[in-house]
């Protein structure tokens, strides 16, 4: 053991830069992710956005490369070899350098959860660093084959082309890709409905155990084709610890929810207001959907996936860059009608250049959407104002942006979302907005309820970084800088896909 201290102190010394630039992109990250001001939009935070995500995944690849190739095992030159050091401990030590850059990273990423109100979900970060040290080792075991940085990428580049090679030969020699299916499908594997938290502990678990020993074997005992043959079978068996591709039926509700299907039907056209944006007007509508029940579902959200208005001719209105919005997301109970029953959900949106030439009668909608179904929780309020952050279980979520324009409030929000890999997630709305963990209301002066905010449009930078556009119609006289926005913690229940029809419809006067 005393050889791999030895051994740890000096790479600890002649790669310091390595580690100093590892704590230096981990206050980085803590600045833009656990405070308001790392994610105000702004020219410095691109740039440390941009310097932060090559940084760490720039860095280990080159760091660990270059430590271990300091002791590899094909130089026949190395002067470590002539002497009496057990290579287990030289493996050892290398080992121990990669979990203290990795931990550096896995602490900073703790740090931000704590600065975002998230202790109860540190340990499932900390628990993150076992798969990204797993995922990171395999530069250990290329890094002891080559001499230097020049040869392990050259040794990249053949490997994939390699790869390319083998497949398309496998593709000419077997051209029935059933016989492939059919192989993987004979392989005993988990269940489709394992949830990905339990996936990423076996997997993490058995790669931890095997990639570790396939490294023993190799610094033990020097035998390259070897090693790499039991890689490929610990590819193979980690095949078995991954959910099979079975299409039948992962689960789609929690038991026990009692939350019947909700069905509905277009039963016409309704003009909700006039949208003003880039010198051009656009009349925005909506459709009027009738369900088959008496009353709307409480806390249920319906989101927008796709959308055909065609005519009696079957043509489709909505073609290239005329296409309207979809994942547009909102409260089902948000914009109730008369009869209780009956409900609005906005459909799209017509140049008033357009209309003129657009048909009014006679058009057939047809509408796929995911209905959600959440209990919701208050979680806090912040002023209608730009740069106004809130933290909450972990997560940091900003108004970086508004627009109020002809009683109609668009907002802006941008959020901070981490999704530790051991962290039980069974239900998830990736598709909406903020991955369906928040929803919004406005709270105004002397109205009783908050007005529910419509989510149009999602999008995700890097990593766990995503912004949504957020919209509601204000009341006539409202000011929106006397208005809170009040931010809503949802929990999924349920979640169906479901598609609606309408025939028949015509387009209101304008």
């Amino acid at each position: 053991m005393s050889a791999s201290l030895n051994i740890l102190r000096k790479d600890l010394r002649l790669y310091r830069w390595g580690w100093i630039f590892a704590l230096v992109l981990g206050a980085v990250n803590v600045y833009l992710h656990g405070t308001t001001a790392g994610l105000v939009e702004s020219d410095l935070n691109e740039a440390l956005g941009t310097f932060s995500g090559f940084g760490q995944a720039l860095l280990p690849f080159f760091l660990f490369a270059l430590v271990t190739q300091k002791e590899n095992l094909v130089d026949p030159d190395a002067y470590w070899l002539g002497r009496p050091m057990p290579r287990l401990q030289i493996l050892a030590a290398k080992l121990f350098f990669v979990a203290i850059i990795l931990g550096i990273f896995t602490s900073s990423d703790a740090l931000v959860l704590l600065l975002n109100q998230g202790a109860s979900r540190v340990p499932f970060v900390l628990a993150g660093f076992f798969t990204l040290f797993v995922s990171w080792i395999s530069l250990v075991f290329l890094g002891a084959q080559t001499k230097s940085l020049p040869w392990l990428l050259a040794f990249l580049v053949l490997f994939y082309i390699g790869l390319m090679i083998v497949g398309f030969l496998a593709g000419a020699i077997i051209p029935d890709d059933s016989i492939i299916e059919d192989f993987f499908q004979a392989l005993p594997q988990l269940p489709s409905d394992t949830p990905t938290h339990t996936v990423a502990l076996f997997q993490t678990s058995f790669w931890f155990v095997a990639g570790i020993a396939i490294l023993a074997f190799y610094y033990k005992s020097r035998r390259r084709k070897t090693a790499w043959v039991f890689l490929a079978v610990g590819g193979i068996g980690a095949l078995v610890l991954t959910p099979s591709n079975d299409p039948q039926d992962r689960p789609q509700q929690v038991a026990g929810t009692g939350t019947e299907t909700f069905q509905a039907k277009i039963i016409g056209i309704q003009k909700i207001g006039t949208q003003h944006s880039n010198d051009a007007t656009s009349e925005r509508y909506a459709f009027v959907l009738e369900s088959n029940t008496s009353g709307l579902p409480e806390n249920a959200w319906i989101q927008t996936r796709n959308l055909e208005l065609r005519t009696e001719e079957n043509r489709n209105l909505f073609y290239g860059d005329q296409q309207p919005r979809t994942r547009t997301s909102q409260k089902i109970s948000g914009q109730p009608l008369a009869p209780s029953n009956q409900f609005l959900i906005e459909a799209f949106s017509i140049n008033r250049e357009r209309l003129d030439t657009f048909p009014v009668s006679g058009l057939q909608a047809y509408l796929s959407v995911e209905i959600s179904y959440f209990s919701a929780q208050e979680v806090g309020r912040i002023s209608v104002r730009p740069d106004q952050g809130f933290a909450n279980n972990g997560n940091r979520l900003l108004i970086s942006s508004f627009d109020e324009n002809a009683n109609h409030l668009e907002v802006q929000i941008s959020a901070y979302l981490p999704s530790p890999i051991f962290e039980p997630k069974e239900f998830s709305a990736y598709s909406e907005g903020l991955r369906g963990i928040y929803s919004f209301a406005l709270a105004m002066p002397d109205q009783p309820e908050p007005v529910p905010f419509t989510m149009n449009g999602i999008s995700s930078s890097l990593s766990d970084s995503y912004e949504t556009r957020i919209e509601v119609d204000l009341p006539t006289g409202v000011n929106a800088n006397e208005c809170e926005l009040v931010i809503y913690k949802r929990v999924l229940l349920k979640r169906t896909s479901q598609s609606f029809q309408g025939d028949d419809l015509s387009l209101p006067p304008n």
